[in-house]
């Protein structure tokens, strides 16, 4: 027996890219772990697999005796990148087919607009993104959650993230996705060609439209930065886009797909999470991602001989380290083959390890939550249908799904469908340069819906908009003692506010009310009078006890500018939690005396710039009420909007 032979005694015929290594994954790993942690198989020329958590967490840290380098053109080594078997092409995927120190300098460039305060100023965006979505398909009471959801949402959000225009993402999503379910031998492989030359000659155009007029974006800083001290060339750079493209799609759409179909299948369990989320919601995501690993591994090249977690490995060897096998060891996890949405403690290494970690991870975490929890919010009895459910037919790149459609009990739009939804967040992208990095912009993106009724230049964000408008959808479908009338006046108030009132702040009485009656008015007073003038016909209020909130009848009000906003306010917690909860709601603070009706009548404008003004309030108000009544908390503190400035 040679040497070579007897270093490689644990052997293993394996071979990631078959069909077979999908259907009999759990088998599979049960074997290698229990037999051969780290195995030799000839399979593609030769090389180890590392199946073992402890094993690979040793190998995947030792960066000083594995190379990353995929030499192209044959200028230093000749090592193969990340890729067993490695496919013909002319650069490089990226920075993780590179070793240090040009690996650390990309990652030194993108780390500002990755890191987790700079993936948290997207979050409103992503919600925009998830609510026309689902919006698109909410009222037919059928939906793909891949096509209509999972491949659309991270798309448009990593071109934003990148500087490229948001239009775009169809043009990139299905080359990208097909790209990594295709076989070689398809019949179809020839169109995934060709859409892929599509989309590079985009990047192209992207990258040199950036470096000739900037904008905000990481494609931007990839076009600045110095690697070793050059410029990189613009194929460098290209392999660089492509990476973060792929690793911005397919990855989470994957990780969503599955953990719906599970969700599907485990009613139970989703109606748990979605009830005890607050607790749970951080640790599902963990399992769901040790469980899926939609990434299931990378490969390596032994750089220089060495003995590691007990293997002795050559030089010039390929290696591949397998993160899915490795997240289903039993000496690390606890039932490793089922999932536990509680589960404490979970080292998996879905995001890989090492100075190649996952680079995106923060984006995945967020916009895989932001997702999933509005899935459970407004299809909350989602069904998935296992007869039209296409998985990826291998998993030796992704472990991903091409179909996942489901049914659920229809519900009512919220806002813009998808198209004018990415429309308007373009326009909000340019204007605020929402893709600078964290280091120059730290604020959260600011979402307004265009036309607000409420308007101005401090007009009431989207997302407030929409959350008058959920609450009344959550609130319908938890049948927590708010009525459907009451349900309905909060959705027309929803869209009156969204529409932009078509005109109807003319209507609203800027008079004013005397001190002596702005004292004794309380928010009941003004629940009958703000609707009224804003537009809406109706809001129920039966059974507010008008002693407790304020003294007077409601039709007797007028609308008071310096009240509107407590008043607008006081009428969403009433109809939110429901007449009989209600013991303290928005109070009116007592202004007396500001400013009178000679007052508001002789500086009409200012009344209306403070009206605005206060009604931008009142809708932040009104979300956060919303919020605290889903905590079970009712006492809310008064709304503060002070003199007249």
């Amino acid at each position: 027996m040679s040497d070579d032979d007897e270093r490689r005694k644990n052997r293993y015929d394996f071979d990631r890219h078959t069909p077979e290594y999908r259907e009999r994954f759990e088998e599979i790993t049960a074997e290698m772990l229990g037999k051969c942690p780290v195995a030799w198989s000839e399979t593609y020329g030769g090389h180890w697999v590392a199946a073992g958590h402890d094993e690979v967490f040793a190998l995947a840290r030792s960066s000083e005796y594995l190379s990353n380098d995929h030499d192209v053109h044959h200028e230093r080594k000749g090592y193969q990148g990340i890729t067993i078997p490695t496919p013909a092409s002319e650069f490089q995927g990226g920075f993780l087919e590179m070793d240090p120190p040009g690996q650390r300098h990309y990652r030194q460039a993108l780390n500002p607009y990755l890191s987790p305060a700079a993936v948290a100023r997207w979050t409103p965006v992503v919600d925009d993104l998830v609510r026309a979505c689902l919006d698109e398909r909410i009222e037919t009471g059928a939906i793909d959650f891949v096509d209509d959801l999972a491949n659309v949402v991270p798309a448009v959000l990593t071109l934003a993230m990148l500087g490229v225009p948001l239009k775009n993402w169809s043009l990139y999503c299905e080359a990208v996705h097909a790209s990594v379910y295709t076989r070689h031998d398809s019949p179809e492989i020839v169109k995934v060609r060709q859409d892929q030359m599509t989309m590079f000659r985009d990047m192209f155009a992207q990258l040199t439209d950036i470096r000739a007029t900037p904008r905000p974006g990481m494609i931007d800083a990839l076009a600045r930065a110095e690697i070793n001290g050059k410029t990189p060339p613009d194929l460098e750079l290209l392999g660089v886009i492509a990476l973060l493209i792929g690793g911005g799609f397919d990855t989470t759409t994957a990780l969503t797909a599955h953990s719906l179909e599970w969700l599907s299948e485990h009613p139970a369990e989703r109606a748990r999470l979605s009830a005890e989320r607050g607790t749970l919601l951080d640790s599902a995501t963990e399992e769901f991602l040790r469980y899926f690993t939609p990434a299931p591994g990378d490969g390596r090249t032994i750089s220089a001989d060495c003995v590691i977690a007990g293997q002795e490995f050559k030089e010039g060897e390929r290696l591949w380290l397998s993160w899915a096998m490795s997240n289903r060891d039993p000496a690390v996890f606890a039932n490793p083959n089922s999932i536990d949405l509680a589960r404490t403690g979970n080292r998996h290494h879905s995001f890989g390890l090492g100075i190649h970690r996952c680079i995106g991870s923060n984006v995945a975490r967020m916009v895989f939550k932001r997702m999933l929890t509005e899935v459970l919010d407004r299809m909350p009895d989602f069904v998935c249908d296992p007869a039209g459910a296409v998985h990826y037919e291998t998993i030796g790149v992704i472990q991903g799904m091409q179909h996942l459609p489901a049914t659920f009990t229809p519900g009512p739009r919220v806002g813009d469908g998808l198209d004018a939804t990415i429309a308007r967040l373009q326009v909000i992208c340019d204007e605020q340069r929402l893709a600078e990095p964290v280091t120059v912009r730290k604020d959260n993106a600011k979402i307004t819906e265009l036309g607000s009724w409420f308007g101005g230049e401090e007009g009431l964000g989207a997302s407030e908009v929409r959350a008058v408008q959920h609450r009344a959808v959550v609130a319908d479908r938890a049948d927590a003692g708010v009525g459907g009338e009451q349900v309905d006046d909060l959705l027309g108030l929803g869209q009156l506010l969204g529409s932009g009132g078509e005109g109807r702040v003319d209507d609203v009485d800027l008079r004013g009310v005397d001190g002596e009656h702005t004292a004794e008015a309380g928010p009941a007073d003004l629940l009958g009078s703000v609707p009224q003038a804003v537009g809406v016909a109706e809001v129920a209020v039966d059974g507010v006890d008008g002693g407790d909130l304020g003294r007077g009848r409601a039709e007797e009000a007028q609308a008071a500018g310096e009240l509107v906003g407590e008043a607008v306010a006081a009428v969403g917690v009433a109809v939110l939690a429901g007449a009989d909860r209600v013991r303290e709601v928005f109070r009116a603070p007592a202004h007396r005396g500001q400013p009178g009706r000679a007052a508001v009548a002789a500086d009409g404008e200012h009344a209306l710039r403070r009206l605005r003004r206060q009604g931008d309030d009142a809708g932040r108000a009104l979300l956060g009420a919303g919020r605290d009544l889903e905590r079970g908390q009712v006492v809310v503190k008064p709304l503060d909007v002070g003199p007249a400035a």
